[in-house]
């Protein structure tokens, strides 16, 4: 179940068909599904669907492949690959383009911040270097006019296992897009943190 930016809501119970109903209107309607080029149980546990404007999208999980609706059809549009290197990262559209931030692999919590290039079909990383500095795991994501907010989100040292693999990321982090910098711009209140345990 999401929502297009229109305030549609949009449900993919099966592999034959998008039904979409209108909020304001209370309108419904069904889309016939011709085809997917993966099956669809992949394309329900391992991709992760988002709206670039009106268009719905769906990103592999840790990044890579990406599929989009097109003419009725699911057709895989990028020539990438199974990344598995941003699992548990924030995916968000900015500026009519989707990024992937932070996320675990290879056995590492990474800031990393990568955009899908819709005309090469490839993704491309946006930091200035791959020097990692912060965690990000499943943050909260905001925007303002340059860049991205995040917040929240896991924090773990070491191993995903255990007890700090539930805490609360403090941190408040802002990425810059032009600059392709991260900076610590605050802390989350420490009442706030307590609360989020196990919630985010």
């Amino acid at each position: 179940v999401l929502f297009r930016s229109n305030g549609d809501l949009m449900i993919i119970e099966d592999s034959l068909e998008i039904k979409i109903y209108n909020c304001e209107t209370k309108k419904r309607k069904t889309i016939k599904i011709e085809s997917i080029d993966i099956t669809f149980n992949e394309l329900k546990n391992q991709f992760i669907p988002i709206f670039k404007g009106e268009y719905l999208y769906f990103i592999e999980k840790g990044c890579g492949r990406v599929l989009r609706l097109m003419n009725n059809r699911i057709v895989r549009i990028d020539h990438s690959f199974s990344h598995r290197n941003q699992y548990d990262g924030a995916l968000t559209v900015f500026k009519d383009t989707i990024y992937c931030i932070g996320g675990y692999g290879f056995f590492t919590v990474k800031d990393l911040v990568t955009y899908f290039d819709e005309e090469l079909g490839q993704w491309l990383m946006k930091n200035k270097s791959f020097r990692q500095v912060y965690q990000i795991m499943e943050p909260v994501v905001a925007k303002d006019s340059d860049g991205l907010i995040c917040f929240g989100g896991r924090y773990q040292k070491g191993c995903l296992v255990g007890d700090r693999y539930h805490r609360v990321n403090p941190a408040i982090l802002k990425f810059t897009v032009n600059s392709g910098l991260w900076d610590s711009i605050g802390q989350l209140n420490p009442r706030l943190n307590t609360y989020l345990i196990n919630r985010t």
